[in-house]
């Protein structure tokens, strides 16, 4: 049995990973919860409008994904 330890940039990662998820089932038609639409909240969390298209959000937070992983290999190396 092996055990992950998610901390720092690993907890963002893992937010970023679940947004993204919620954001691409709504995108299909699937509501996420009452508090309304997950794409608007993430919308503005990342600095966009809070009428951005699903995959703006979805490309934003990819990009943000996406330099935590360099970030992450260039402490590693």
């Amino acid at each position: 049995m092996t055990a992950t330890v998610l901390t720092g940039k690993g907890i963002k990662f893992a937010q970023l990973a679940a947004a993204k998820a919620a954001i691409k089932l709504e995108k299909l038609g699937l509501r996420h919860s009452r508090i309304g639409s997950v794409r608007r909240l993430w919308a503005i969390h990342m600095g966009l409008r809070p009428t951005a298209r699903h995959d703006q959000v979805i490309e934003q937070i990819e990009r943000e994904m996406r330099e935590i992983e360099n970030q992450a290999r260039a402490v590693s190396e």
